[in-house]
């Protein structure tokens, strides 16, 4: 009897590469262990603790027995957090019972969210310059990349609506914003947003929209949600965020998707197999940050 003694991975695996930022880090790492002083400017994590009544409320919880399997789409009581926040803060009014789910970090979130509505050989837009997971979730998930130019003005990268618009194609399946913008900082304006939003009520492609970084905005700017803009824009968006950044729970992973609920039940069943809910006392904790 003979045995294979190689092994092939999936092709899907492919479209994953080593991270260029893990490489930063690993790097900085070594310098820093060799005692010379490094300022780490990498990734996007706050340079202070987690505030201390995030970390009680998860002590309380662990201690009132939180420790079991929570709800796959997330406690209801966090869900209804998370739909009150939505609301008062960026305009828009999400169903928490069957529009708001609750995920393990906004990189699962982006997950579902692609996995959810791109079949193999759909085209994805993208901006270019963008995060670098964009790209390698959308071709796991078997899609095609196609990158429309952000504008230079001077220093700074903007978004270009002419640019965009020629991208758009019967192919193009989905466009995923940042804003604010990583890596370029570039804050979507309204009138940016309406040029996305009626394009994809006009073709039927989906917006996938990372506002993960919507508190850090600086110089006038203003954050806007597309979805809160348009009904039509809502129907077509998916909202995903996380708590990493704003309350310094990078280490927490715990985030969430809102979007219409025929999207949404495409999403949660993805979720059932992906990852279920974050751990029960952390989803505690994500309360307590959001009151």
């Amino acid at each position: 009897m003979t045995f294979a003694t190689s092994f092939t991975p999936a092709s899907r695996t492919q479209a994953v590469v080593p991270s260029d930022v893990l490489e930063m880090m690993r790097k900085a790492r070594a310098l820093e262990q060799s005692g010379k002083p490094v300022a780490y400017l990498v990734q996007g994590e706050p340079d202070f603790d987690t505030p201390g009544h995030i970390t009680e409320a998860a002590y309380r919880a662990l201690r009132a027995g939180y420790t079991h399997y929570p709800p796959a789409e997330g406690y209801p009581e966090l869900r209804q957090a998370v739909a009150e926040k939505l609301r008062h803060k960026n305009g828009v009014d999400y169903d928490p019972a069957s529009e708001i789910l609750i995920t393990n970090g906004a990189a699962l979130g982006l997950y579902l969210a692609l996995n959810a509505v791109v079949e193999p050989g759909d085209e994805v837009l993208l901006p270019d310059p963008a995060f670098g997971a964009y790209a390698m979730i959308i071709g796991s998930a078997g899609g095609r990349v196609t990158r429309f130019p952000l504008r230079l003005e001077g220093t700074r990268r903007r978004f270009d609506r002419e640019a965009f618009l020629a991208c758009v194609s019967p192919e193009t399946r989905a466009v995923v914003l940042c804003s604010p913008d990583n890596p370029t900082g570039h804050v979507y304006s309204e009138a940016d947003l309406r040029a996305v939003g009626d394009a994809a009520a006009q073709h039927g492609f989906t917006v996938i929209t990372d506002e993960v970084y919507e508190d850090f905005i600086y110089g006038g700017a203003r954050h806007r949600s597309l979805a809160a803009l348009e009904p039509a824009y809502r129907e077509r968006t998916i909202l995903v965020n996380s708590f990493s950044k704003t309350y310094a729970m990078t280490g927490w992973r715990l985030g969430y998707n809102a979007a219409p609920a025929a999207i949404m039940a495409a999403m949660t069943k993805m979720n059932a197999v992906a990852g279920r809910a974050a751990a029960a006392f952390t989803q505690q904790a994500g309360i307590a940050a959001l009151q």
